[in-house]
């Protein structure tokens, strides 16, 4: 149990230690390459993707109930949210 948990920490510095030399060049984050924060975050980070989608869809629909003006970007917001919220529930539910 005590090897597989120094391989993967293993693993996530060798990451972030090649995007600490490649942030800055274009080639190596749009050629599929994330950030180590992002591929390894794990519970916290899903915790809070989960939170900002919920709180962006309860402000959208707070907008849309006391504004008499719909503008079709709520609906963009709301739809991003929705993946944050997905995406977060994936990676706490995630080991």
């Amino acid at each position: 149990m005590k090897r597989k948990k120094l391989t993967r920490r293993n693993a996530y510095l060798k990451d972030l230690n090649e995007w600490n030399e490649h942030k800055y060049s274009p080639g190596h984050w749009t050629g599929g390459n994330i950030p180590p924060h992002v591929k390894y975050g794990g519970k916290p980070m899903g915790i809070v993707m989960f939170v900002i989608g919920l709180v962006n869809i309860i402000a959208v629909i707070a907008a849309l109930f006391f504004s008499s003006r719909f503008d079709y970007s709520m609906i963009l917001v709301v739809g991003l949210s929705f993946i944050m919220l997905i995406g977060g529930a994936r990676k706490i539910k995630r080991r």
